[in-house]
C-alpha cells in the first residue's frame, strides 16, 4: 500500500496546491471483480489465501479519512464482460485485445463535476490514444512503433 498512499498523498497535494480544488474529488478506478474476490487457497496448502493471485492489487487500500469519492463502476464484472460492454461502446479492436498490466497506465483525470460528458470525453480522449497505438495483425500481435 506504499505505493497507492504515496501516490494518492501526491495527488491530492497537487490537487489543492495547482488546481486549487478544496472540494470533494472523485476517484474512478478500473477495479474488476476478479481484483475483489478473495482468491481460495490450495486445498491442504495451510494458508487462509492464497498469495499468487490479485496480490499486487490496491483493492481496500485506500484510507477512511481521504476526500476522494471512490467510483468503482466496474467492480462486478469480470474481463470477458468488460469487453463485451466495450464491443457495445465501439472501442477499437486493438484496444480490447491489448494485454493488461499492472500499473495505472490508463488514469484518466478529469477536473470538475462528474457529469454525463464524462463518458464522452474519455471515449474522444481513448480514441485519439488508440489511433497512436501499433495496429493490430490478423494473429493478434503488433507492429512495433517507430
Amino acid at each position: 500500500m506504499l505505493i497507492s498512499f504515496s501516490l494518492l498523498g501526491k495527488y491530492l497535494e497537487v490537487l489543492a496546491k495547482v488546481w486549487n480544488v478544496k472540494k470533494s474529488v472523485h476517484l474512478v478506478q478500473g477495479t474488476l471483480h476478479p481484483d475483489v474476490i478473495k482468491p481460495c487457497p490450495l486445498p491442504g496448502s495451510g494458508r487462509t489465501h492464497s498469495h499468487a493471485i490479485k496480490s499486487h492489487h490496491n483493492v481496500g487500500g485506500l484510507p477512511k479519512d481521504m476526500k476522494l469519492k471512490l467510483i468503482e463502476p466496474l467492480k462486478l464484472l469480470f474481463m470477458d464482460e468488460v469487453r463485451e460492454l466495450w464491443r457495445i461502446l465501439n472501442v477499437p479492436q486493438a484496444f480490447l485485445q491489448r494485454h493488461p498490466f499492472p500499473r495505472p497506465g490508463l488514469v484518466e483525470r478529469v477536473l470538475g463535476d462528474v457529469t454525463e460528458k464524462i463518458p464522452w470525453i474519455f471515449n474522444a480522449r481513448l480514441m485519439r490514444f488508440s489511433s497512436n497505438q501499433p495496429k493490430m495483425l490478423e494473429n493478434g500481435s503488433f507492429w512495433a512503433l517507430r
